[in-house]
């Protein structure tokens, strides 16, 4: 965060995300995370949020491709 902060130059958006299925792997996993060690403490809201994206992102992992 500081290094982006202190960069002389702002970063460049496109306006066409490249999506890539490692970002659904890595919310996947961390959603995973979450359920196991802290699933227990959430609230109904909380735990039908991360389900809904622990779906999602496994969805995207067994089709394969991630698209915008």
């Amino acid at each position: 965060m500081r290094k982006a902060l202190d960069a002389d130059a702002v970063p460049k958006w496109t306006d066409t995300p490249k999506p890539s299925i490692a970002e659904a792997r890595t919310l996947n996993r961390i959603t995973n995370l979450l359920m196991e060690r802290r699933g227990d403490k959430f609230s109904d809201l909380q735990k039908a949020t991360v389900t809904y994206v622990q779906t999602k992102t496994r969805q995207i992992i067994e089709r394969g491709e991630m698209t915008v």
